[in-house]
This record gives C-alpha cells, structure tokens and sequence, in this order.
C-alpha cells in the first residue's frame, strides 16, 4: 500500500476484521473511509488512514473526551498496516454542516431559528471539549456533522492541542487572524471563538427563510459572531460558556419581547382608562420633525436623523437644519439607493441603514469619526463607498471598509 493512495471498496483490513465500503473524504494529512466491522455483523464504522507522525495524539485526545463524557467516545481501535496508522471510531450518521446548507440555490431555505438553534449546540459541544482542557483548532463547516436529530458533533481532531499550544495548520477564513504566517504561535480557547464566529457568519451568509422571529434573532445573532470574530484576541468573548450563554439570551429575546409587549400594552390601556394625557407633545424639542423630506430629532441644540421620505431614493443630508448643526444619522428608509453625507456630520449610528438592500452608493466626508459595526447591516448591493481622502478615522481597503484605528473591519463592499 503505497503512502496516501485511496484504499478501493472490498479491500480488507486488519488482518480481514474491516472492510472498507466507501470513501468519504481524502486530504494530504489523511483519508476517512466508510467500514462494516465483520465480527460485529456489518456493524458500520469510519478509519481514519493517517498520514502524519502525531496520530497517537488524536488517540489520546478522542480517549479523553470520552473519559468526560461517555456519550462522545468514538474510540473503537486502531492499528498499523503497511506501515501506515489506521484509526476506527464510531460512524455518526449525518451531513456536514456545508452540506446541510448546501452550495446552489435550490436546497431548501433554512429558518434563522434553526441557525440560532446549531449554533448553541455547537457552542455547547465546545464547551465539552474546552471543559477537558482540549481546543479543536480546526471548527469549520466540514468539520460539524449535523444529524437527522438536528444533534452537532464536532469531528476531526487531528489539529487539537491540550489548554494551550502550538497550532500546525492555518484555514482561510476560520482560524483566528493572529496565527497567519505564524503557526508556530501559542494558541488558546479565544482561537476556537473566532472559528466559531467564522462559521456562524458562514450560515447567515446562506438563503434564510424570513419570518417575524428570525428578524428579532438576526441583530443579536450579528452583533454575536461580530464579536467573536474581533480582530484582537482580548475584544472576543472571553470564553466559550459566556457565548454559550449569550446564545441562550439571543434564543429567548423573542419571548422576552413578546412578555414586554403585553406588559407595554396593558399599562397603554391602564393609562388610557385612567383618562391621562400623553406628556409627549408635537412642540418638544425632542419630538420627530420633518424637513427636506427628512425626520429628526433636536436634542441640546444638536440635531439627528431619524429616517427619510419613503419615496425619496437618492438623498442627500445637510450639515444644518432649522440653523442647527446636524451631528448623527440613526435611520433612513429602506428603499433609498444613493445617499450623500454632507460635511459636518460625525456619527453613523447603530443600525443607521439596517436593510437598506437598494443602497449602491454612499458618500461620507471627512468629518465622519464613528460608524457603528452594526450601521450597514444587510446592506446587500452597496457596491460604492466614496471615503473622503482627508477622512483620517476610515479607509476603503480591498472591498472593505476599515478603521484605521484598530484596523476593525466595518464592512464588506460588494464586488
């Protein structure tokens, strides 16, 4: 048998105890294959064929995931043929988490409930394993298998390390930014978050059926896995239980805002039995005004847009209005497509343009010193973001939108 050739189906092995059925997946570090164990009645089950010195510390670190927890112990055998390790576990039946998704439009939309509800029980599973002291350092969508009962199981522990370590292997796109062209960096549990927050941004990024409830998870869920995939270490969630539970609270917002809807609603009705009279008065200072076909607040002198004429598609917000200087825009409506920022303005707040999918086009001058990470959420077509060059906080650099202070990225420029 010659070093990484792909074993057939009907080759026996360990001396006629194994059978190989079919491949399921071949890289340069190893092969995995399907097997029926004939004493055990065609018992299926997956080996490993593994091409890399330190298989026996994945034996070790299966052996000790098991040892915790008994209901994950996938360890069965391992043995040497030919000079090459050969490593049997159980067969968990099921999808990888990229094939649940699926790569072409036709596959059934998934409900962003089912993604809020796969990430807990993949935050969860990690923390089983950061519970015996193990980081995988390999999360990605080809490594989670989703079952027919919706159950998450993490596979492939060949990159793991125990507590802390050297990580052997960079992935694009999943593993933490500070171990780029430094894989001989040490790694901790906050390398595992970021790799979760990458594959959390990876199923939003698929077709989402959309529904009332999904919409109450989405801003939470982003500002979620925004924070895991922070850029320094020390800004993601420090570990993978406070994630866990701040999944929790995003899963249960829903019925805690519907609870503080009724709660609004009876005192509403209580108020207006009572015969009292709204304080709130058209003529306050901070009531919502409209001007240039444009909403705003006034506030200490300072004004802030609110939102825009529905019909209005190419809009342009002054740096004034009623002689006061406009400091912040917190909303626009969401049919606009071109909008231009005056000079003077500073901010772009929280959820500014949240599902403004006709937005192509933004100018935004030099006086801009804070947008919020969250102000061009679902923003699917902006596809021109005009910078001014004397703008010293934010530059446009590869399609992205960056802060130059801490190099945050705000956002992805359509191609």
């Amino acid at each position: 048998m010659n070093r990484g050739h792909e074993l057939l189906p009907g080759i026996k092995l360990n001396k006629g105890k194994y059978v190989v059925k079919s491949l399921i997946r071949s890289g340069t570090m190893s092969n995995v294959y399907l097997i029926e164990d004939v004493p055990a009645l065609n018992r299926k089950m997956i080996v490993k064929e593994i091409f890399y010195e330190s298989w026996e510390y994945e034996k070790e670190t299966v052996l000790k995931i098991g040892r915790y927890y008994p209901e994950i112990n996938w360890y069965i055998d391992d043995f040497m043929e030919n000079g090459i390790p050969y490593f049997v576990m159980q067969y968990v039946e099921g999808k990888t988490l990229e094939d649940y998704f699926g790569n072409d439009e036709k596959n059934e939309r998934k409900r962003f409930e089912q993604i809020v509800d796969i990430s807990i029980f993949l935050v969860g599973f990690v923390c089983k394993l950061h519970r015996c002291h193990i980081i995988h350092g390999d999360i990605s969508p080809d490594n989670i298998i989703i079952t027919e009962n919706r159950e998450v199981y993490l596979i492939d522990y060949g990159n793991s390390l125990v507590t802390e370590g050297v990580c052997c292997s960079y992935k694009e796109g999943y593993s933490a930014p500070e171990l780029k062209g430094n894989t001989d960096r040490g790694i901790d549990c906050r390398c595992d978050i970021y790799s979760i927050g990458a594959t959390m941004r990876y199923m939003v990024k698929k077709p989402v059926e959309s529904s009332m409830a999904g919409k109450i998870y989405e801003k939470d869920y982003h500002r979620i896995f925004r924070k895991c995939l922070k850029s320094k270490p020390e800004e993601r969630y420090h570990s993978v239980r406070c994630l866990y539970y701040r999944l929790i609270l995003c899963k249960y917002r829903l019925y805690i805002s519907i609870v503080l809807m009724v709660l609004l609603a009876f005192f509403s009705v209580m108020t207006a039995f009572r015969g009292t009279e709204d304080d709130y008065s058209p003529t306050d200072s901070n009531a919502v005004k409209s001007e240039n076909r444009l909403y705003y607040v006034i506030n200490d002198s300072e004004v802030t847009i609110t939102g825009s004429n529905a019909s209005d598609t190419e809009i342009t917000i002054p740096s004034e209005i009623e002689g006061y200087k406009v400091k912040s825009i917190k909303g626009i409506d969401k049919n606009v497509t071109k909008v231009t920022i005056s000079e003077g303005i500073e901010r772009i707040e929280e959820y500014a343009f949240e599902n403004c999918q006709y937005l192509k086009e933004i100018s935004i001058p030099a006086s801009v010193s804070y947008i919020d990470e969250y102000a061009f959420i679902n923003c699917g077509q902006l596809q021109k973001v005009n910078i001014s060059p004397q703008n010293q906080y934010y530059i446009i650099d590869d399609k992205q939108l960056v802060d130059k202070r801490d190099g945050n990225i705000m956002m992805e420029i359509e191609p």
